[in-house]
């Protein structure tokens, strides 16, 4: 992972779920100096303000705003790499690259993560609702506590 201000750091795979277009990864050191993040789970709301900020194009920390357009988009089983969840439509610019970006609600919680776009239409944009983030953090954190109990190591 490369940050803003140059700093590079490899990190270990601790969960994964490719279903939903998501991983937790553990960083071998601490980087970036700012404030944490945090997470909202309340559901988005339609026409609910919103901020994107990722990386398109390489064109580091890009941002872009625009609305929820639909909270509850089930796209059809057919669309090729389609994440297999109820997935937030949003109509902010993203382009490629801006996949694994957070989305922020206008308090500047992490309503969703970008997944994606459909090429064929515009602004017709995609990211992952954070409680399916939180199921995998509490998924990582009883994995830590049965490894704690049991004595295993692997992950250290």
């Amino acid at each position: 992972m490369n940050t803003s201000d140059g700093i590079i750091s490899s990190g270990k795979l601790l969960v994964a779920s490719p279903q939903h277009d998501l991983a937790l990864i553990k960083l071998d050191k601490t980087i970036g100096s700012g404030r944490a993040v945090r997470l909202r789970y309340s559901e988005a709301q339609e026409l609910e303000t919103i901020y994107v900020c990722g990386h398109p194009e390489a064109l580091a920390f890009s941002w872009s705003s625009g609305t929820i357009a639909n909270a509850n988009r089930i796209l059809d089983p057919g669309v090729p790499n389609a994440p297999n969840c109820t997935l937030i439509q949003l109509n902010a610019a993203i382009s490629q690259g801006s996949s694994g970006g957070p989305m922020f609600d206008q308090e500047g919680k992490v309503l969703g993560i970008i997944t994606g776009q459909w090429q064929e239409g515009q602004n017709l944009n995609f990211a992952i609702p954070v409680s399916l983030l939180k199921e995998l953090i509490d998924k990582s954190s009883n994995m830590e506590k049965t490894r704690k109990e049991t004595g295993y190591r692997d992950w250290e």
